[in-house]
C-alpha cells in the first residue's frame, strides 16, 4: 500500500517463483489481497496490456466468481474493498477523458465517478477496456 497509497486499484502484483504469468499471478494476488478463493474463479480471458504513467505494465485478467463471495482485505495492502454496479462499468458514457501533465510529458487519463468514489487512472482505463469489449 505504501507505493500506491490512496489509489483505487484492482488486485495485482508481480510474478513469484515459476507461476504461470499472468493468470496464476493474478489469481494469487486476488486471493492474497481481497480473499477470493482462486479455485472459485472461472477464467474468461485477458485484456490488452496497459502501461501506466508510473512505468508499470499491467496485464488484466477477467474471471467470474460465483456468489456469494466473502471478501477479506489484506491489512497490509488494502484499506477497503468496494464494488461497482456492472451496468455502470459497462456503460461507455460513465467514463471521462482528462489530460495530465507529469514532468514534461502529457498523458491521457480516464476517470469514472461511481456515485461514492472516483475511479481513475489505470483502474478506470482497464474497466473502460472491459466495457468496450462487452
Amino acid at each position: 500500500m505504501s507505493s500506491h497509497a490512496g489509489q483505487v486499484a484492482l488486485p495485482g502484483g508481480g510474478r513469484t517463483g515459476d507461476e504461470n504469468y499472468p493468470i496464476e499471478t493474478a489469481l494469487r494476488e486476488a486471493e492474497e489481497e481481497i480473499g477470493i478463493d482462486r479455485d472459485q474463479a472461472e477464467l474468461l480471458g485477458l485484456l490488452d496490456g496497459f502501461d501506466t504513467i508510473s512505468a508499470w505494465r499491467v496485464i488484466p485478467i477477467v474471471a467470474m466468481i460465483a456468489v456469494p463471495v466473502r471478501l477479506q482485505p489484506c491489512d497490509q495492502e488494502v484499506r477497503e474493498i468496494f464494488s461497482l454496479p456492472l451496468d455502470q462499468v459497462l456503460d461507455a458514457g460513465s467514463y471521462r477523458r482528462h489530460v495530465v501533465t507529469r514532468g514534461a510529458h502529457r498523458h491521457e487519463m480516464i476517470s469514472m465517478y461511481s456515485g461514492i468514489r472516483t475511479v481513475w487512472g489505470a483502474t478506470a482505463a482497464i474497466l473502460k477496456d472491459l466495457a468496450s469489449r462487452a
